[in-house]
């Protein structure tokens, strides 16, 4: 997402991501989850893996996923993988 130029801007407070903004509503991430969002886009690859490890994988794939439709439109090929 980084290098496609369509990653979140992690903007606001809460814990929840929609729309590219963290607040009140959208995808709960929880402290973990948003903590491991801003490793992933910020960190080198083996630095944000000890985030990684402690975040609620399935809910940030989830907010990931949410917001790539939202900058990009539906993603066909997902329903492909499962995800």
């Amino acid at each position: 997402m980084k290098a496609g130029g369509v990653a979140p801007n992690l903007l606001g407070p809460g814990l929840f991501l929609s729309g590219g903004r963290l607040g009140e509503k959208g995808v709960y991430l929880g402290e973990k989850g948003v903590e491991a969002l801003r490793a992933v886009l910020h960190l080198p690859g083996g630095e944000a893996l000890p985030y990684l490890e402690e975040a609620p994988l399935e809910r940030l794939l989830q907010a990931l996923k949410a917001h790539a439709q939202e900058a990009l439109g539906p993603l066909l090929s997902a329903e492909a993988i499962g995800a």
